[in-house]
C-alpha cells in the first residue's frame, strides 16, 4: 500500500502510447488456449473487457524501443526542448538492461542532458502509478521542472504463449508521459 500523497505543483501535460502493429484476437487462439471453447473466450472477453492484444513479432524489438518511439513523438508534438527534461523514469518488468539501467540507455538515445537523472523502476501493474508518483515528488520538491515517465513491457516474450491463465492478458506497448511544473495549484492525489 502506498501512502496517500497530495501534490499541487505538478501536472501531467501529455501522454503517448506506442503499440506494435501485430495483434492477436482471442478468437484467433481459441483452439490453442481454450481447446476450441468459444464460450470461455466470450467469458474472458466480458471479464477483462479486451479482445485484442498487440505483440512484437520479432526478437529485436524491445520495451525500450517502444518507449523511445513514444517519447520522441511526445517531445516532438509538444515541441519540448530535450535539454529541459530533468529526469527520466523507466518503468518495466521487461527492461532491456539491468546494469546499467535502461533509463540511462534511453537518456542517451533520446539525446537528453547529461545532467538528467535517469533510473528504472522494476514493477508491473502498479509501476506506472509509482512512476507518476516519483515524477510528481521530484517536481514538488523543485528537483526538476520536467520529468519523462516511460513505462512499458514486452511481456509476450516472457509469458508462456500456451498458458491460458495469462497469455491472453498480456500484450506489448511503450508509453511516454510528461509531468511538469504547474502554477495551477490544483491538487493531484496519489
Amino acid at each position: 500500500i502506498m501512502a496517500q500523497s497530495v501534490f499541487t505543483k505538478a501536472k501531467v501535460s501529455g501522454i503517448v502510447t506506442c503499440v506494435p502493429e501485430n495483434h492477436r484476437l482471442l478468437e484467433d487462439e481459441v483452439d490453442i488456449l481454450y481447446n476450441g471453447d468459444i464460450k470461455q473466450v466470450n467469458r474472458i472477453k466480458k471479464s477483462i473487457g479486451l479482445n485484442k492484444r498487440h505483440i512484437v513479432e520479432d526478437e529485436n524489438t524491445t520495451t525500450a524501443d517502444l518507449c523511445e518511439i513514444a517519447a520522441n513523438k511526445l517531445l516532438n508534438e509538444m515541441k519540448i526542448d530535450k535539454l529541459s527534461i530533468g529526469a527520466i523514469i523507466f518503468v518495466s518488468q521487461t527492461p532491456d538492461y539491468f546494469q546499467p539501467a535502461t533509463a540511462t540507455y534511453l537518456q542517451g538515445k533520446l539525446e537528453l542532458s547529461q545532467n538528467c537523472a535517469a533510473f528504472d523502476v522494476n514493477q508491473g501493474c502498479t509501476g506506472y502509478v509509482y512512476g507518476l508518483w516519483l515524477a510528481h515528488m521530484m517536481i514538488e520538491t523543485n528537483s526538476c521542472e520536467k520529468v519523462l515517465v516511460l513505462a512499458g513491457d514486452t511481456l509476450s516474450k516472457v509469458v508462456n504463449p500456451l498458458d491460458s491463465n495469462v497469455a491472453a492478458l498480456f500484450g506489448d506497448a511503450g508509453t511516454a508521459t510528461l509531468v511538469e511544473q504547474s502554477n495551477n495549484e490544483k491538487k493531484t492525489y496519489f
